[in-house]
């Protein structure tokens, strides 16, 4: 958000709006929520494997998280209205998009562009 309000940071944000600020931040605290219970951390998560999770919350912990994400819905409300106002700066590229793709092994290294 600092940069589409002309804003230096964060900080600039919270200073001039501080309601606006303590939502956003309860937002991100709600989404480590998740990520921390799902995850096992909130920053790289260790819990998530291949089909599914190593060890699944409980479902008191997962009540917890629903009451706390309950509390926040109506604030994710309005920032999302909020956001959807800013002016996105258009998208140029100066290069190609390339896709590699084969249907009989891996192809980061060879394969089929597309």
């Amino acid at each position: 958000a600092p940069d589409f309000l002309g804003y230096e940071d964060s900080i600039g944000i919270a200073r001039a709006q501080p309601e606006i600020f303590k939502k956003l931040m309860a937002l991100k605290k709600a989404g480590n929520s998740i990520v921390n219970l799902l995850g096992g951390r909130e920053i790289h998560p260790i819990n998530v494997k291949v089909g599914g999770f190593y060890k699944l919350p409980s479902r008191e912990q997962l009540a917890d998280l629903q009451s706390a994400l309950e509390e926040v819905l109506p604030w994710a409300e309005e920032m999302l209205h909020w956001v959807s106002g800013f002016t996105f700066p258009g998208f140029e590229k100066d290069y190609i998009f390339v896709a590699l793709g084969d249907q009989k092994r891996y192809s980061f290294m060879e394969g089929d562009s597309y």
